[in-house]
């Protein structure tokens, strides 16, 4: 039996007297697309945040692929491989694509001098790869929702994440889109990112 991309057992999570997550235990299969559904206040979101190292629950336990995680480090998840993709975006706005790639990159572009020029040009090659449509140069609040999504995506890639965590990632997208949100995973799935 192949080794999962995602397996948790028994996760618990509270918020004072109400509990969001109880006794959570599944796994998921490398380089497939899931989706979780349900309600809004079911814990979705608190799943997600649980596995992206940003709550610690409880109780239970978790592991990307062989890798126990401890929980409530989001460096040592970005590490093992997952990363996440908020319903609300974290690149800055007031950055250009590059600069907020840059920032949040677990890998900086290499160098001894920090130049501009080789930041766009190295981030404008991986914007042309993944087929988003903007420049290292423009402003992050210039561009589409959709677009910003796609970025977040890319940022998720450039930290090697082999397990990407999509929260509620149509929300606030057009039908168009949303179409070319699928298209995008399915060629992630193809790469065999799960």
């Amino acid at each position: 039996m192949a080794t999962p991309a995602i397996k948790c057992e028994n996760v618990t999570v509270k918020y004072d007297a109400f509990t969001a997550l109880k006794s959570v235990t599944f796994s998921l299969k490398a380089g497939q697309i899931h989706v979780l559904v349900g309600q809004n206040g079911a814990g979705k979101s608190s799943l997600a945040r649980v596995l992206s190292g940003l709550i610690v629950p409880e109780n239970g336990r978790f592991w990307i692929g062989v890798q126990h995680i401890l929980y409530g480090s989001v460096q040592s998840v970005r590490v093992a491989g997952l990363d996440i993709v908020h319903q609300r975006f974290s690149l800055p706005g007031q950055f250009t694509v590059a600069e907020a790639l840059e920032l949040s990159s677990a890998k900086r572009q290499a160098g001894t001098f920090f130049s501009f020029g080789r930041l766009q040009q190295a981030w404008n090659q991986q914007l042309k790869e993944m087929n988003i449509n903007a420049t290292a140069s423009t402003r992050i609040n210039a561009l589409p929702v959709e677009v910003i999504q796609s970025l977040e995506i890319l940022r998720a890639l450039s930290n090697q994440a082999r397990v990407l965590i999509l929260d509620e990632p149509t929300a606030l997208l057009s039908p168009k889109a949303i179409e070319n949100l699928f298209k995008r995973l399915r060629a992630l799935k193809a790469r065999g990112v799960t």
